[in-house]
């Protein structure tokens, strides 16, 4: 691997931790504190505060991914939309929420049963 090549991961890596570690200030701020920790955190890393702030505010959702062949992909969407209809959701958090509740409440033994390897 080039020095360039090695930098750019470098830089690539850091953005990333940097953009989880905000993520999950955002996530433990009230509304109230965003003005006074986009402030503090513009000063210690020495960017603006308003960026910071509008990254803050920003960051109160985040992206879920996962590496799936096409066809489950695909499924999952499509699945996702006929829940979404069927139920009236209009965003991704009420399917969200509606889909940990269905499996926060199903058993240990109802996973395993679905999945075929009941005991």
């Amino acid at each position: 691997m080039t020095d360039l090549a090695k930098c750019a991961e470098r830089f690539v890596d850091g953005s990333q931790a940097q953009w989880s570690e905000l993520v999950e200030i955002a996530l433990a701020l009230k509304p109230k504190q965003v003005p006074k920790a986009a402030e503090r955190l513009g000063k210690l890393a020495q960017v603006s505060p308003k960026t910071v702030k509008q990254k803050l505010l920003t960051d109160k959702q985040v992206l879920l991914s996962w590496k799936v062949a096409p066809e489950l992909r695909d499924a999952a969407h499509a699945e996702t939309l006929r829940i979404a209809q069927v139920l009236g959701f209009t965003t991704s958090n009420e399917l969200w929420t509606w889909l940990t509740a269905q499996l926060a409440t199903t058993t240990d033994e109802e996973l395993l049963h679905s999945a075929g390897m009941s005991k």
